[in-house]
């Protein structure tokens, strides 16, 4: 979801690719591209960031010194897909036994020397934002929709394919 940046009136987004990793412990890496854009849609700066593994991002926000994003402790199992037994979503599994992280990436016009940082938290879904920001002492708060597993969207509970829902 794009967001507009209320002290510059800038528009803000991201896209991502996943990548074959050269990582042994994960065969996807995911690379994330934010974007910054002015009022006539020209880009004034771009940010990249990969993380290990794949990331399920549908959603993201930031603060004044941030990017945020939460990386849900998801796989995603292409091989059923790829032989047309499942779409994307079903493709998906949830680990309720690995933490979630919150990657806290610098924004493209920070030249403060920030370091891309990450705090996990106990297991959850982290599907959409409602807003985020620093206090005085840097601390980052964000306000997030956030669910104890992943969202099956019915039709795994139901016996049903994606396309019923």
């Amino acid at each position: 979801h794009p967001r507009v940046d209320p002290s510059t009136n800038h528009l803000h987004t991201f896209s991502y690719q996943l990548l074959p990793s050269t990582d042994s412990s994960d065969y996807l890496k995911t690379v994330v591209t934010f974007w910054e854009l002015d009022s006539s849609f020209s880009v004034v700066s771009s940010t990249r960031h990969t993380l290990q593994g794949y990331a399920f991002l549908h959603d993201f926000c930031f603060t004044a010194h941030h990017y945020l994003v939460f990386k849900n402790p998801v796989d995603l199992d292409l091989l059923p897909f790829l032989l047309g037994q499942k779409c994307p979503a079903q493709c998906i599994q949830f680990f309720s036994n690995r933490p979630t992280e919150l990657h806290l990436i610098p924004r493209g016009d920070d030249k403060s020397g920030r370091l891309a940082r990450v705090a996990t938290i106990p297991a959850c879904f982290v599907f959409h934002h409602a807003n985020a920001y620093e206090e005085e002492d840097g601390s980052v708060v964000v306000d997030s929709v956030r669910l104890p597993g992943m969202l099956d969207w019915g039709f795994a509970s139901a016996g049903r394919d994606f396309l019923y829902v």
